[in-house]
């Protein structure tokens, strides 16, 4: 297999985890709109913190990715 494939199927493959922590933090947003009043409850904060976190992440790591292939 060539280098060029490896790192295709690793970019497609990053790709497919942003897209998967996209959906996520839509899937929570929806699941746990924001409250009319007020704060959210912490432990619901900690998860909407947690699974942007993943989308950033996943999203810095395909960038740097790209960038290195090109």
């Amino acid at each position: 297999m060539r280098i060029e494939d490896v790192r295709a199927r690793r970019d497609l493959l990053a790709g497919d985890e942003v897209d998967q922590a996209r959906s996520d933090v839509v899937t929570f947003m929806t699941a746990h709109p924001s409250p009319v009043r007020g704060d959210r409850p912490p432990a619901e904060q900690m998860e909407l913190d947690r699974l942007q976190a993943t989308l950033q992440t996943t999203a810095l790591l395909l960038k740097t990715s790209l960038v290195n292939y090109m």
